[in-house]
């Protein structure tokens, strides 16, 4: 079900005493309380929205009801849950070729083949958006066309290959980052923006570029003056430089 009013009719077994409890509760969500309307001598109607913000997967149904004569049932026959889809494609796989870092040349601008896998389908007869950024100043998103779908790789729902070719000062001034940008939309009207795949490449010119500095450095003091350093490690690092400064030290 994607976002907006679900109807929902109840059909219980006996005459009931008063109006009966239903809620149901998405995945990882809160509670939904179903206002219900007697329309029959064993049957009530009502509803519940589904918003963007309502997650998906499987919802449940909670039942209460007590009957004439003071019984309570809490038992579904039919109808226990319910398959909630509120995300929109999101990009599960990002390939470039060349890969990352990227050499520029401004006399020969790269040309680059972009893979994206998809996580889901998007509508039929439509294509993602893509677009490319850089991070040098000034820069603006900028259109990938001619997207198009080729045979699903592993993992994939859908694949997705174009080509396009960076600006001449791209890298020149200083190392640049590429990310992308995606918008898609599913059958069933779910937007989506999401990229779940590594989205930083490195754009140069000249000399290859060092790799970014590790992140998340700890310190643990241990005995005889001894510290205990990690850090998360970076991908292709075949070494790293360890930098201290003592007080009173510039």
């Amino acid at each position: 079900m994607a976002p907006g009013l679900v109807d929902v009719s109840v059909t219980v077994s006996e005459t009931l005493m008063a109006l009966p409890f239903l809620s149901i509760t998405p995945q990882a969500g809160m509670p939904i309380t179903i206002a219900l309307t007697q329309s029959g001598d064993t049957s009530y109607t009502g509803g519940f929205t589904i918003t963007a913000d309502t997650p998906s997967g499987t919802a449940y149904a909670v039942f209460s009801g007590r009957d004439r004569v003071g019984n309570r049932g809490t038992e579904i026959d039919s109808g226990l849950s319910l398959l909630i889809d509120t995300d929109g494609p999101a990009i599960r796989r990002i390939v470039l070729d060349p890969a990352s870092p990227i050499q520029n040349d401004v006399q020969s601008p790269v040309t680059l083949t972009v893979t994206i896998g998809l996580n889901e389908a998007v509508a039929d007869g439509s294509a993602p958006v893509l677009d490319y950024l850089l991070s040098g100043p000034g820069r603006t998103a900028v259109n990938i066309p001619m997207l198009t779908q080729i045979d699903p790789e592993a993992g994939d729902a859908q694949t997705w290959q174009a080509a396009f070719q960076l600006p001449a000062d791209a890298g020149q001034l200083q190392v640049e980052t590429l990310q992308f940008a995606q918008s898609s939309e599913d059958n069933l009207g779910n937007a989506g923006d999401r990229i779940l795949a590594a989205n930083h490449f490195q754009v140069y010119q000249g000399d290859l570029p060092p790799l970014e500095a590790p992140g998340g450095l700890t310190a643990k003091a241990l005995s005889g003056g001894r510290i205990d350093l990690a850090w998360q490690a970076v991908d292709e690092a075949i070494g790293y430089q360890l930098y201290r400064q003592a007080p009173n030290e510039s």
